[in-house]
This record gives structure tokens, C-alpha cells and sequence, in this order.
């Protein structure tokens, strides 16, 4: 019986919130970014085989762009690549189920280049053609046969940022505007300003005001990346109401900016949206 094989493309970009821990497909990742500094040029990274099934994975790096909309798009090179700056060990390796690989990843920066943040993706390729060899098939086990047999090889990567000398990013707030989707579900279309030498590193936090002036979260903080090489992106915040509070005509959403690399207490700024 002729086998097909299939091949699904996950990207871990910059986009995501934040968090000291990653999970994708049958992989754990620890941390979920990497940030690397002439300051502090040496990291780990931990990986756990979370599935049932033996892989075999190939390691490299490689350099992904991020559009406006907040999409990753693979390029050929770019000018805030850190592509040439990483290496790393070990470049393959095989993860049986519940084991872990510690990936050691090191920065190396010309003192010619200027300073800033640079940036790429270590991606971690599925050797699928090994994943018979790696779990024999068991007559007695007919669900690890099927699932052995599902030829699914998955592309994972992780950001890697690194930084040299001094960086500065300034963000801010451009356009803000309270709108609703297809569905009637409102939400907050935000447009994001990044400035300076340095990844944007933005927390958005989104308070819902009534009319009778009582405050309410409309949501969980967000953490939302700037690349270098944009000046700006555009996201939809989606507004999360606890139960027993509505939106109201009257009130007003509350929308506070902070730059991480600065503060995560004190703003840089705060906006209003009334409802109407």
C-alpha cells in the first residue's frame, strides 16, 4: 500500500502572548523565545517529546519577516537577520516519547555590526522517513500501528532576538477604533507604532468603564511583537467581558500601552473609546 505523506507547517512567531513556556504539536519548548546579547551571548533551550511516538528532527535557522497584519513570511535574507550570528548543538537528534534534548545556542556578532536588535527563527523539521525505524510496529498495539502510520511531519520554530550595544525602541498608539465582526462580537482595531533600533515589545491592557464608572478587565494583558523591520502593525483586540457585564451606550473602553523594555507598571499611554 502506497503511503501518503503529508507535511503541515507550524510557525511559533512573534505574535503570540507571551509566555515562559511553549507547546506545539508532540514538542514542549522552554523557554518559547530566545534572546541572545553581546552581554549574554550563551542560552539553552529544553525540548520535550510530549507525544507517543519516537521522532527523529533536524535543527537549523532560519529568517522569517513579519507583514502589518501580523503574518511571518519566509525571505532569503534581510537586514536585520541574525541568521549568521546563531549557531547552535546539536543539530539532530531523536526524542523518544517523554524524552528531552537540551539545544545549546550561541551568539557570535561581528563588532562591525551596528547596534540593534536582529532577529530569525530556529526551526525544527520532522525527519518523517525515520519514524517507522524509530517505533516498530506491534501486531498486538493496532492504535500505535495507526498512528505510527500517519505520515504528519511538523515544522516548529522558535524567534531568536539578538541584541548588540545600546537599544532604544520608542512604541505607541496610532489609529484605535471600536468596531464588530461579522458575528455582532465587538472588538478594538489597534494600530501599533514602533520606533528606534530594537523589536517593539508592547503590553496592551483593555478595561471595560460603565456608566455608572465601575472598571472591569476586557480581557487578559496582551503582549504583541513589532519587528525591527516594520514601523507599525494592525491588530484586532478581541474584548472579553466577564460574566454578568455588558457593554453599554454610556461607557468606554480604556485602553493603556505600555513599552516593556521600560516599564510593565508605568503607561506610555492611555486611550478612551466611548460606546455609542
Amino acid at each position: 500500500m502506497k503511503l501518503v505523506y503529508y507535511f503541515v507547517v507550524v510557525l511559533i512567531c512573534a505574535v503570540f502572548v507571551y509566555q515562559p513556556v511553549g507547546y506545539a504539536m508532540d514538542l514542549f519548548f522552554a523557554p518559547k523565545r530566545i534572546y541572545l546579547s553581546d552581554k549574554e551571548p550563551v542560552t539553552e533551550l529544553r525540548v520535550t517529546n510530549t507525544g507517543n511516538l519516537a521522532r527523529a528532527y533536524t535543527v537549523m535557522v532560519e529568517d522569517l519577516i513579519m507583514t502589518e497584519e501580523g503574518v511571518t513570511a519566509r525571505v532569503d535574507g534581510f537586514d536585520y537577520s541574525a541568521k549568521r550570528m546563531v549557531r547552535f548543538v546539536p543539530r539532530q537528534f531523536t526524542l523518544e516519547p517523554g524524552g528531552r534534548q537540551i539545544v545549546r545556542i550561541m551568539a557570535r556578532i561581528s563588532p562591525d555590526k551596528p547596534d540593534g536588535d536582529y532577529h530569525s527563527h530556529m526551526e525544527f523539521l520532522e525527519n518523517v522517513s525515520r519514524r517507522d525505524e524509530l517505533n516498530p510496529k506491534d501486531d498486538s498495539a493496532d492504535g500505535q500501528i495507526a498512528k505510527a502510520s500517519a505520515k504528519i511531519s511538523y515544522s516548529l520554530a522558535i524567534p531568536i532576538t539578538v541584541s548588540k550595544g545600546e537599544v532604544s525602541t520608542r512604541v505607541d498608539i496610532g489609529e484605535l477604533a471600536l468596531k464588530f465582526d461579522e458575528k455582532g462580537k465587538p472588538f478594538i482595531a489597534a494600530e501599533l507604532l514602533r520606533s528606534g533600533n530594537g523589536q517593539g515589545n508592547v503590553l496592551l491592557d483593555v478595561d471595560y468603564i460603565a456608566p455608572d464608572g465601575q472598571v472591569t478587565k476586557a480581557g487578559p494583558r496582551r503582549t504583541i511583537y513589532v519587528y525591527r523591520e516594520l514601523d507599525r502593525v494592525k491588530r484586532k483586540i478581541a474584548i472579553q467581558l466577564i460574566e454578568g457585564v455588558q457593554m453599554q451606550k454610556g461607557g468606554a473602553f480604556k485602553v493603556t500601552l505600555f513599552n516593556r523594555d521600560i516599564s510593565e507598571v508605568d503607561p506610555v499611554k492611555e486611550l478612551t473609546l466611548a460606546v455609542n
